[in-house]
């Protein structure tokens, strides 16, 4: 058998990644000690300061020495301390294998609760981390520690400072990442932007740093005449100390493994077999930590490495890239790399970011040659800085015109009507047909011509992305104490109602926007605002903020008369932000109605009407809607209690079409003043939906709500034990985001 080592390999790591998928759920995430007090003792790991925009952390990850139940001897926590340890007093900052005590309160990771939504306890698990430890207080370090991690840190540290001052802050902090391994100080918006154009992969140590670093050295010190066996040990430890130094990622570790491998062989006088290397490298990392094959970034760094040198010679094989000479050979063959890449690595942009941003074909053509200038103009520049500042500015001159480039690249994608396809998330039986039917090229390879390969790789990409009508649906997003409703027909209209949180940061660009993608949702046609109060629409002003940045676009906004003529500043504000954005606000009032176009969706205002007077509370005038569709009736109201209510109960008895309906969306969260006796009377609704925050402050939902319903036998659930919730039809199923036993 060819390559043993590779095929026992995948056979493990197959079984590794089977085994840690179905047991997820059983992982414990200690938010039952959310908040509590403790003291952890251990040794210093990691020490990383980051700055705010008005307050800076320095963060001490921390090693147990001794079990701290329920954490295990071992256990690597994360410690929040608040200013900067690192440029301070130097006998009071923990050093890398110091041993200390601190104290402070658990953070618990938080679990995604929405599709979608980012889970950052499958994250930090993946990296190790248990738990975080908040508002820290230092009661000791140690004097000894590790002396060569130690080294490392603050060799990290001057270079970073380094790059600040010869580049600038923003350069500077691109180059952080893209050298050192450091993130801390890339900003959102840079962040951001590259994601969107697809080049987002540059700012990770990765094989290429190793092929200009580790080659780089290896080399000169053979022209040296350096002895093979020291040339190839000094290589492999300067790249294994660089690894470490730069934080020891999944790619860092994969590349330093597999240039380690490479020089083993070199000295061994072996074959160098690159997959039976990249098959090692991932057996040691998901024997450290099976987690992380949940991890975009893991699968990123592999899968494009193997396809590059599974695929990609095959590939130049087929569409035969060696009949162009001199440097169109080298074109060609660097875009039959950059397709192949794509090709294998879309499954992971479409199931981890639900998008592909096309752009990113061009662009990475003109990326990544480049990025050898930009590491090598990095080290030059670090260095001649250390020795002579003036020396560094020149060097770093082309650098700053590269990144220059790759920002204007940037605006350019940004730009254009379409620079990247939203495609939802794709079910793994997709994903299968996808790759099976993408490898079929490589197994008749002898056989294939350019167009069999090109029409397979149509037809995989058509697997993958396209999405068969999946009906109407409504689903009752968890937004934590807010509301946010989304309704589809399953045909192309995509509605929300409401979207806003008082306990979440940023609900619109970290829950509902990737909730949207991942339900393949590129526009929303029309958005009702029931009412002005922030856990209701500041959301709704992010998306609205976002549709100019590659967000979902926005057409319309919907507020009911008595809201308009009542809303104050708010109202202006909220104004102000639709109009520089291009979405225009449209008045709604009781007997309005929006119907799809195929008659089956239809979505009713049922109060108030355009003559309510000045309310006591803007909750009297949340907009109440009637949602039907075929014979399913929902209804949702929005904030709505005191005397809107009582008028509510009135049209719900006067209108016999309302009663009894399907689905009711309790109203102000469950809060004990809504959902009066008379107005569960009138209804008596199939089931009930409270959307509502754990632990919020307000006790939502009222345990007298929860009895009224359970004196009338209407069942309930609740985004609290749930997450998203989510009603479809033909036939009619109720699902839930996470399991959670039913009331």
């Amino acid at each position: 058998m060819r390559r043993p080592l590779c095929a026992a390999g995948l056979v493990f790591i197959t079984m590794v990644s089977l085994l840690t998928l179905k047991n997820i759920g059983n992982i414990r995430d200690h938010s039952e000690l959310e908040g509590k007090a403790r003291t952890m003792e251990g040794r210093v790991s990691v020490v990383e300061h980051r700055d705010y925009e008005d307050y800076s952390v320095t963060y001490v990850y921390l090693k147990l020495t001794e079990r701290n139940d329920p954490f295990d001897r071992g256990a690597v926590i994360r410690c929040a301390c608040s200013g900067d340890l690192l440029s301070g007093d130097l006998s009071l900052r923990p050093k890398i294998g110091a041993r200390a005590g601190i104290k402070g309160r658990i953070q618990a990771w938080s679990r995604a609760r929405n599709p979608g939504m980012f889970d950052q306890f499958l994250y930090r698990k993946a990296l190790g981390v248990e738990c975080g430890l908040k508002d820290c207080e230092i009661l000791y370090v140690s004097g000894d520690h590790d002396r060569y991690r130690e080294f490392l840190s603050e060799i990290r540290n001057y270079l970073g400072l380094m790059l600040d001052r010869v580049f600038g802050i923003r350069d500077g902090s691109i180059l952080r990442a893209v050298a050192l391994g450091d993130k801390s100080s890339l900003d959102e918006e840079t962040r951001s932007m590259y994601q969107r154009n697809g080049i987002i992969h540059i700012l990770a140590v990765s094989g290429l740093h190793i092929s200009v670093l580790g080659m780089g050295l290896y080399g000169a010190l053979k022209k040296l005449r350096v002895p093979s066996f020291f040339s190839v040990l000094l290589s492999v430890f300067f790249m294994c100390s660089y690894g470490l130094m730069c934080g020891s990622s999944a790619s860092a570790v994969r590349a330093v493994t597999m240039f380690s491998i490479r020089m083993g062989a070199v000295l061994l006088k072996r074959t160098y077999d690159i997959l039976t290397a990249l098959t090692t490298a991932a057996i040691m990392i998901l024997a450290s930590s099976p987690l992380y094959v949940t991890q975009a970034g893991f699968l990123f760094s592999f899968t494009a490495v193997l396809s590059i040198s599974a695929m990609t010679p095959v590939t130049d094989e087929i569409l035969m890239v060696r009949s162009f000479k001199g440097f169109a050979n080298k074109i060609v063959s660097a875009f039959t790399s950059g397709i192949d890449v794509a090709l294998a690595t879309l499954p992971i942009h479409t199931g981890f970011y639900y998008s592909f941003p096309i752009i990113s074909l061009l662009i990475n053509l003109i990326v990544i040659p480049l990025m050898t200038v930009v590491m090598a103009g990095a080290v030059i520049s670090m260095i001649l800085g250390s020795l002579y500042l003036p020396m560094a500015y020149i060097a770093a001159f082309p650098v700053k015109i590269v990144l220059r480039i790759y920002y204007l690249l940037c605006v350019f994608g940004d730009h254009l009507p379409v620079s990247s396809v939203i495609t939802g998330c794709p079910p793994v039986y997709r994903i299968v047909l996808y790759y099976l039917m993408l490898s079929v090229p490589f197994i008749i390879k002898d056989r294939c011509s350019p167009t069999v390969f090109v029409l397979t790789s149509l037809i995989a990409v058509s697997l993958l992305v396209f999405r068969p009508a999946a009906g109407f649906s409504i689903t009752f997003v968890d937004v934590g104490q807010g509301d946010c409703i989304y309704i589809t027909d399953g045909n192309g209209l995509d509605i929300l109602v409401d979207g806003g949180s008082s306990t979440e940061t940023g609900p619109g660009e970290r829950i509902i926007a990737p909730f949207l993608k991942y339900n393949g949702v590129g526009s929303i046609e029309y958005i009702f605002v029931t009412h002005l109060d922030s856990d209701h629409y500041n959301g709704i002003t992010e998306l609205i903020e976002m549709s100019s940045k590659g967000g979902p676009k926005i057409d319309r906004v919907l507020l009911n008369r008595a809201v308009l003529n009542n809303g104050g500043e708010k109202l202006n504000a909220f104004s102000s932000v639709c109009r520089e954005n291009g979405v225009s606000i449209c008045p709604v009032k009781a007997g309005d109605s929006l119907v799809s176009q195929r008659d089956s969706l239809e979505i009713s205002c049922i109060y108030p009407s355009s003559d309510s007077g000045d309310p006591e509370e803007m909750n009297e005038i949340s907009t109440v809607l009637a949602v039907r569709y075929g014979d399913l009736t929902c209804l949702l109201t929005g904030d709505i209690e005191g005397q809107g209510e009582t008028d509510l109960t009135g049209i719900i008895r006067r209108n016999k079409e309302l009663q009894n309906a399907d689905i009711l969306k309790l109203a102000h969260h469950g809060s004990k003043n809504s959902s009066s006796e008379d107005f569960l009377n009138a209804l008596s609704p199939g089931i009930s939906v409270i959307s509502a925050g754990k632990n919020n402050r307000y006790g939502h939902p009222a345990p007298e709500t929860l009895k009224r319903l359970d004196e009338r036998d209407i069942p309930y659930l609740c985004t609290i034990d749930s997450g998203a919730i989510t009603f479809r039809t033909a036939p009619f199923s109720v699902s839930r985001f996470f399991s959670a036993p039913s009331k």
